[in-house]
């Protein structure tokens, strides 16, 4: 029988995140699919026999966007639920799920995600505003973009959208230096895209963006209130914030 909807999740790395992810999906009526990008097929042989009944593709990693396409076209259901190896679902969402229609494939439905960090729930600043990011589409009607970093859904005009209930739990990093790990990352791929878009960076970007990142997280958006953690997380906007100029800067260079 064709599975109501495929989860499609793609990962680098396998760890015991991935695996609640998995869990938390779940459901007789949906089919998982997880598309690893630069790991060994002994690796992903075991990861199948511990995960159980998911399907497990290897990808040439092509991109976010394309990746995640390539990854949709392998799934058995025309309906792809697109998921990061670190958002969990809770039982609601499962719910709200279950009792779509998906007649309508000119229709596409967004989840609300929340963030959290470790033990934290971040209730303010950038990363303590839910989400509604739109995941729920069918494939034959949307597609993503081909963005390196930030990829979005390419709706055609027209397409209504519809909010589900429940929650999408992100579980953005277990700690700080995780946060830091993947800024570093985005960042260069960040500055990458602007470059491709033909922006450009003065001796002034990065610096004066880093300090308005600052405000804009700490004092505008309140992530004072979040105490501790709020303050390092609107330092860490800063500095990723410079590097991504900063990036731009020397690809700029390089590129006389």
């Amino acid at each position: 029988m064709k599975p109501k909807l495929s989860v499609c999740i793609i990962s680098n790395m396998i760890d015991e995140r991935l695996y609640q992810v998995i869990d938390s999906f779940r459901h007789s009526s949906f089919e998982i699919c997880v598309g690893f990008n630069g790991l060994a097929a002994g690796k992903i042989n075991a990861f199948q026999q511990i995960a159980g009944a998911i399907k497990v593709f290897g990808l040439p990693w092509e991109g976010y966007g394309a990746t995640k396409n390539s990854l949709a076209q392998k799934a058995a259901a025309d309906w792809i639920l697109s998921i990061d190896s670190d958002e969990i679902a809770e039982a609601t969402l499962i719910d709200s799920l279950t009792r779509l229609d998906l007649e309508v494939p000119d229709k596409v439905y967004a989840v609300k995600r929340i963030q959290k960090i470790g033990a934290h729930k971040i209730r303010f600043g950038s990363f303590g505003a839910p989400e509604w990011k739109i995941r729920l589409y069918n494939k034959h009607t949307a597609s993503w973009d081909l963005e390196k970093v930030h990829e979005d859904l390419q709706i055609p005009p027209g397409n209504k959208v519809e909010r589900l209930a429940g929650t999408l739990w992100h579980l953005t990093a277990e700690n700080l230096a995780e946060v830091k790990a993947k800024n570093d990352h985005y960042a260069r791929l960040s500055a990458e895209n602007m470059l491709r878009r033909g922006k450009k960076a003065g001796i002034l970007k990065p610096g004066l963006s880093a300090f308005m990142a600052f405000m804009k997280q700490y004092f505008f958006k309140k992530g004072l209130l979040d105490g501790s953690i709020g303050w390092q997380l609107a330092r860490e906007s800063a500095r990723y914030t410079y590097l991504k100029y900063s990036n731009l800067r020397t690809m700029q260079s390089s590129a006389v």
